[in-house]
């Protein structure tokens, strides 16, 4: 977590000086990263480990924490290219963290944070080639909103049995992502296309309205969440029964 928090500061930083602010340091390399420190410095080392807490193996944790350690040469005056690298490296080692998430559950959701990671790491090679952050924040925002999307999917499962939506919408704004790659001029308007109608059907949709459901009379009440939740539950919760009854005692 040294490696996030690091990042953390350094992007606020940057963004300070981007600003044209009063910063703590002045530094056009903090500038410069402001976006990669935050995406793939701080929250990609955040959700690398939440993943290898998640597979609960030790091999799992060196994937964090190259995540921090290429964050922090990247801010270093180490060589960029040794930071960028250790980051796309964190990223191939969370796509191999996702694989056996994905055999233990089979669940759509893990397969959409794994495209996540892999926009991620195709970013950091790119920016690794030398491709300038302008070009490649299609990448990072793919990789942010897939990671979310995978996650607010698996939340879906307390309100419904299955969700084909979010997959499809997923599979677009890949599609999107490559057009605006190739084509610009007609992949970023179809790439905003699919967040805006991504983001309607969340509004309307979303677990968290179940909450606000609940308090309308008529609406679902505890007994009803309860009796979804084996529903809302994958392998891992035949595996781990205390997962579901975690889930109901926060609800």
């Amino acid at each position: 977590m040294v490696g996030a928090g690091v990042a953390l500061l350094c992007g606020l930083d940057g963004a300070l000086i981007l600003l044209g602010v009063w910063s703590p340091v002045l530094s056009a390399r903090l500038s410069q990263w402001h976006g990669v420190l935050m995406t793939l410095g701080f929250i990609g080392t955040v959700i690398c480990l939440e993943r290898a807490v998640a597979l609960d193996r030790p091999a799992g944790y060196g994937v964090p924490l190259v995540s921090g350690l290429g964050a922090i040469l990247l801010v270093s005056p180490a060589p960029v290219q040794l930071g960028l690298a250790l980051l796309a490296a964190a990223q191939i080692g969370l796509l191999a963290i996702y694989l056996p998430l994905w055999r233990r559950s089979r669940d759509d959701a893990t397969v959409i944070q794994a495209t996540g990671a892999m926009c991620a790491a195709g970013a950091a090679l790119l920016l690794l080639s030398g491709v300038p952050v302008s070009s490649v924040v299609g990448w990072l925002s793919a990789y942010l909103v897939l990671t979310i999307l995978g996650e607010r999917l698996e939340l879906s499962r307390l309100t419904m049995t299955r969700n084909r939506f979010l997959p499809a919408c997923a599979t677009a704004l890949l599609i999107a992502l490559l057009v605006q790659t190739a084509r610009p001029a007609l992949g970023w308007p179809l790439f905003g296309a699919v967040l805006v109608v991504m983001a309607v059907w969340l509004i309307r949709n979303d677990v968290a309205r179940m909450g606000n459901a609940a308090r309308r009379p008529g609406g679902l009440h505890r007994r009803d969440a309860d009796d979804r939740l084996p529903v809302a539950g994958d392998r891992r919760d035949r595996l781990d029964p205390g997962r579901s009854a975690g889930l109901r005692h926060r609800l």
